[in-house]
C-alpha cells in the first residue's frame, strides 16, 4: 500500500515543487528497502542523492534512511558512519525526525546484538523525554522501543518498567483527548 501511494505521488511530481522530489524518492527508496528490494532501493537512493540533493534538502531523513539501507545491505562501514552522523545530529532534529532516527538505529542495533548502541539511544531517549515530558506520543514510542530492548536482553525489570511508563503515557493521552472532547462539547453547546 505504501509503495502504491508513493508511486502515485511520483506520477504527480511534475505538478509539484521540485523540493518534494527529495521526499518522494527518499520514501520510495525506504519502502523498497523495507520490502527487501535492496538493489532498487539503492539505485533510487543514489539517483535521488545525485539529482535531488537529499543531503541538503532533508539531511536527517537522509541519515536515517542511510542507516536502514546500509544495514540491510550488510555494508557495516557505511552503516556505522551513518549511525555516528545520527548520534551527532540528534539534538538538531525535530520530534518526528528524532523518533524515526531512534527507532531505526535501535532496531538495527538490536538485530545486530549491538547493545551498547541501543543503550546509548535509550539514554538519549530518556534525556529527550526529561526535556519534553508532555510529548505523550513520543513517550509511547520510546517506551515500546525500551520494552523491545528489555525483552531481547531478558531484563524483566526493565521490561516491566517500560510497560509501566508506556501505560502512564497512554493514560495521559487518553486524559488529554477527553479534556479536548469536553472543551469541544462546551463550545458546541455554547454555539
Amino acid at each position: 500500500l505504501a509503495l502504491e501511494n508513493i508511486l502515485l505521488a511520483e506520477k504527480h511530481l511534475p505538478e509539484t515543487e521540485e523540493s518534494m522530489a527529495a521526499y518522494v524518492y527518499l520514501n520510495k527508496a525506504d519502502i523498497y528497502c523495507h520490502l527487501g528490494r535492496l538493489d532498487e532501493a539503492e539505485e533510487i537512493f543514489d539517483m535521488a542523492e545525485r539529482e535531488h540533493h537529499l543531503k541538503e534538502e532533508i539531511p536527517y531523513d537522509y541519515m536515517t534512511c542511510s542507516v536502514s539501507l546500509f544495514y540491510r545491505r550488510k555494508d557495516m562501514e557505511k552503516y556505522r558512519n551513518y549511525v555516528g552522523e545520527v548520534i551527532n545530529n540528534l539534538s538538531n532534529m525535530d520530534a518526528a525526525e528524532y523518533i524515526d532516527a531512534c527507532r531505526t538505529v535501535s532496531e538495527c542495533a538490536l538485530d545486530l546484538g549491538d547493545y551498547e548502541t541501543v543503550e546509548l539511544f535509550v539514554s538519549k531517549m530518556n534525556s529527550y523525554m526529561e526535556k519534553h515530558p508532555n510529548e505523550n506520543k513520543v513517550g509511547l514510542i520510546f517506551e515500546q522501543l525500551k520494552y523491545e530492548y528489555a525483552k531481547k536482553i531478558g531484563n524483566e525489570h526493565l521490561a516491566l518498567k517500560a510497560l509501566e511508563e508506556k501505560e502512564k503515557y497512554y493514560l495521559r493521552s487518553i486524559s488529554i483527548t477527553e479534556e479536548k472532547r469536553v472543551i469541544s462539547m462546551d463550545e458546541y453547546l455554547k454555539t
